[in-house]
Protein backbone atom coordinates (compact mmCIF):
# COMPACT_ATOMS: atom_id res chain seq x y z
CA UNK A 1 0.00 0.00 0.00
CA UNK A 2 1.37 3.32 -0.93
CA UNK A 3 1.56 6.25 1.86
CA UNK A 4 -1.00 8.64 0.75
CA UNK A 5 0.90 12.14 -0.01
CA UNK A 6 -0.48 15.63 0.91
CA UNK A 7 0.58 19.14 1.70
CA UNK A 8 1.87 18.25 4.68
CA UNK A 9 4.60 16.69 3.06
CA UNK A 10 5.61 18.73 -0.06
CA UNK A 11 5.64 21.50 2.14
CA UNK A 12 8.08 20.11 4.80
CA UNK A 13 10.08 19.07 1.28
CA UNK A 14 10.66 22.32 0.14
CA UNK A 15 10.98 24.06 3.47
CA UNK A 16 13.82 21.52 3.51
CA UNK A 17 14.85 22.53 0.13
CA UNK A 18 15.05 26.38 0.90
CA UNK A 19 16.63 25.83 4.17
CA UNK A 20 19.55 23.26 2.04
CA UNK A 21 20.33 26.17 -0.14
CA UNK A 22 20.52 28.66 2.21
CA UNK A 23 22.90 26.65 4.00
CA UNK A 24 25.24 26.09 1.00
CA UNK A 25 24.93 29.90 -0.11
CA UNK A 26 25.72 31.19 3.87
CA UNK A 27 28.50 28.50 4.36
CA UNK A 28 30.15 29.10 1.16
CA UNK A 29 30.48 32.77 1.79
CA UNK A 30 31.15 31.72 5.40
CA UNK A 31 34.39 30.56 3.99
CA UNK A 32 35.08 33.54 2.02
CA UNK A 33 35.27 35.46 4.78
CA UNK A 34 37.46 33.23 6.87
CA UNK A 35 39.47 32.95 4.41
CA UNK A 36 40.30 36.40 2.81
CA UNK A 37 38.78 38.98 5.50
CA UNK A 38 39.16 37.57 8.83
CA UNK A 39 42.75 37.12 9.05
CA UNK A 40 42.83 33.63 10.64
CA UNK A 41 43.95 32.33 7.31
CA UNK A 42 47.14 34.45 5.94
CA UNK A 43 47.18 35.84 2.85
CA UNK A 44 50.17 34.45 0.29
CA UNK A 45 48.79 36.88 -2.85
CA UNK A 46 48.16 40.96 -2.05
CA UNK A 47 45.47 40.25 -4.68
CA UNK A 48 42.21 40.24 -3.24
CA UNK A 49 39.39 38.04 -5.51
CA UNK A 50 35.73 39.73 -6.34
CA UNK A 51 33.52 39.42 -4.01
CA UNK A 52 31.02 38.98 -6.72
CA UNK A 53 32.96 35.85 -8.03
CA UNK A 54 31.88 34.29 -4.74
CA UNK A 55 28.42 35.05 -4.75
CA UNK A 56 27.56 34.12 -8.14
CA UNK A 57 29.75 30.51 -7.02
CA UNK A 58 28.09 30.21 -4.05
CA UNK A 59 24.46 30.95 -5.45
CA UNK A 60 25.50 27.92 -8.03
CA UNK A 61 26.49 25.89 -5.20
CA UNK A 62 23.21 26.14 -3.63
CA UNK A 63 20.99 25.14 -6.59
CA UNK A 64 23.32 22.63 -7.18
CA UNK A 65 22.96 21.43 -3.93
CA UNK A 66 19.30 21.14 -4.10
CA UNK A 67 19.78 18.74 -6.83
CA UNK A 68 21.86 16.56 -5.33
CA UNK A 69 20.45 16.41 -1.95
CA UNK A 70 17.34 15.00 -4.04
CA UNK A 71 19.16 12.79 -6.24
CA UNK A 72 20.52 11.01 -2.60
CA UNK A 73 17.36 10.83 -1.30
CA UNK A 74 16.90 13.71 1.51
CA UNK A 75 13.40 15.13 0.35
CA UNK A 76 11.89 11.74 0.61
CA UNK A 77 8.92 12.12 2.89
CA UNK A 78 7.75 10.81 5.49
CA UNK A 79 11.47 10.85 7.16
CA UNK A 80 11.26 7.09 8.93
CA UNK A 81 13.86 6.53 11.87
CA UNK A 82 16.78 8.42 13.75
CA UNK A 83 18.18 11.51 12.56
CA UNK A 84 21.35 9.90 12.56
CA UNK A 85 20.32 7.54 9.42
CA UNK A 86 20.18 10.94 7.65
CA UNK A 87 24.01 12.03 8.41
CA UNK A 88 25.79 9.79 5.83
CA UNK A 89 23.44 10.54 3.28
CA UNK A 90 23.98 14.57 4.21
CA UNK A 91 27.88 14.18 3.67
CA UNK A 92 27.87 12.29 0.95
CA UNK A 93 25.48 14.75 -0.84
CA UNK A 94 27.68 17.77 0.29
CA UNK A 95 30.71 15.79 -1.07
CA UNK A 96 29.17 15.29 -3.95
CA UNK A 97 28.08 19.11 -4.66
CA UNK A 98 31.77 20.23 -3.67
CA UNK A 99 32.94 17.60 -6.56
CA UNK A 100 30.96 18.98 -8.77
CA UNK A 101 31.99 22.68 -8.06
CA UNK A 102 35.37 21.98 -7.87
CA UNK A 103 35.21 20.62 -11.59
CA UNK A 104 33.14 23.53 -12.94
CA UNK A 105 35.34 25.59 -11.17
CA UNK A 106 38.18 24.60 -13.48
CA UNK A 107 35.80 24.34 -16.84
CA UNK A 108 34.01 27.71 -16.10
CA UNK A 109 36.66 30.81 -15.79
CA UNK A 110 35.83 34.21 -16.35
CA UNK A 111 38.34 36.44 -17.90
CA UNK A 112 40.35 39.06 -15.76
CA UNK A 113 39.08 36.77 -12.17
CA UNK A 114 41.58 34.79 -10.15
CA UNK A 115 41.10 30.84 -10.07
CA UNK A 116 38.88 30.01 -7.09
CA UNK A 117 40.50 29.59 -4.08
CA UNK A 118 41.10 25.28 -2.76
CA UNK A 119 41.46 26.52 0.40
CA UNK A 120 37.75 28.26 0.45
CA UNK A 121 36.12 25.07 -0.95
CA UNK A 122 37.86 23.22 1.99
CA UNK A 123 36.42 25.60 4.39
CA UNK A 124 33.46 25.02 2.56
CA UNK A 125 32.72 21.70 2.82
CA UNK A 126 33.27 21.81 6.57
CA UNK A 127 30.57 25.21 7.17
CA UNK A 128 28.14 23.66 5.39
CA UNK A 129 28.25 20.28 6.45
CA UNK A 130 27.89 21.82 10.00
CA UNK A 131 25.02 24.57 8.88
CA UNK A 132 22.94 21.88 7.22
CA UNK A 133 23.37 19.08 9.83
CA UNK A 134 22.23 21.39 12.55
CA UNK A 135 19.44 23.29 10.48
CA UNK A 136 18.09 19.86 9.18
CA UNK A 137 17.96 18.28 12.70
CA UNK A 138 16.17 21.54 13.82
CA UNK A 139 13.70 20.95 10.71
CA UNK A 140 13.44 16.90 11.45
CA UNK A 141 12.56 17.79 15.14
CA UNK A 142 10.05 20.48 13.91
CA UNK A 143 8.36 17.99 11.32
CA UNK A 144 8.15 15.13 14.05
CA UNK A 145 6.52 18.02 16.24
CA UNK A 146 3.91 18.83 13.59
CA UNK A 147 3.23 15.38 12.63
CA UNK A 148 2.47 14.66 15.96
CA UNK A 149 0.25 17.28 16.84
CA UNK A 150 -1.56 17.08 13.32
CA UNK A 151 -5.31 17.35 13.23
CA UNK A 152 -5.48 14.92 10.00
CA UNK A 153 -4.38 11.18 11.21
CA UNK A 154 -5.44 8.32 9.15
CA UNK A 155 -7.56 6.02 11.14
CA UNK A 156 -6.32 2.16 11.03
CA UNK A 157 -8.40 -0.58 12.10
CA UNK A 158 -5.73 -3.66 12.84
CA UNK A 159 -7.36 -7.06 12.61
CA UNK A 160 -5.59 -9.67 15.38
CA UNK A 161 -5.53 -10.82 18.49
CA UNK A 162 -2.52 -11.96 19.35
CA UNK A 163 0.59 -9.89 20.56
CA UNK A 164 1.67 -9.21 16.92
CA UNK A 165 -1.13 -6.85 16.83
CA UNK A 166 -0.88 -4.99 19.78
CA UNK A 167 2.86 -4.66 18.92
CA UNK A 168 2.02 -3.48 15.66
CA UNK A 169 -0.71 -0.95 17.25
CA UNK A 170 2.04 0.55 19.78
CA UNK A 171 4.58 1.17 16.99
CA UNK A 172 2.12 3.37 14.85
CA UNK A 173 1.42 5.35 17.80
CA UNK A 174 4.86 5.41 18.74
CA UNK A 175 6.01 6.98 15.31
CA UNK A 176 4.18 10.55 14.84
CA UNK A 177 5.31 11.37 11.17
CA UNK A 178 3.32 8.56 10.31
CA UNK A 179 0.26 10.52 11.27
CA UNK A 180 -1.94 7.30 12.01
CA UNK A 181 -4.17 6.29 15.33
CA UNK A 182 -5.35 3.03 15.68
CA UNK A 183 -9.10 3.22 16.18
CA UNK A 184 -9.56 -0.85 17.26
CA UNK A 185 -8.03 -3.75 17.18
CA UNK A 186 -10.36 -6.33 16.20
CA UNK A 187 -10.47 -10.20 15.66
CA UNK A 188 -11.21 -11.59 12.18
Amino acid sequence: MRPVRDNFYAWCALLGGAMDALSAFGGTLFAVWLRFDSGLVPLLHEVMPPRRMYVAAAAALAALMVVVFRLVGLYARPQLGPFGDKFPKMVRGVGITMAAALALSFVVRVEGWPPYSRTVALMAFGAILLLVSVQRFVLFRAERHWAKYSRHKRKILIVGVNRLAVHVAERLQGEPRLRASVVEIGRA
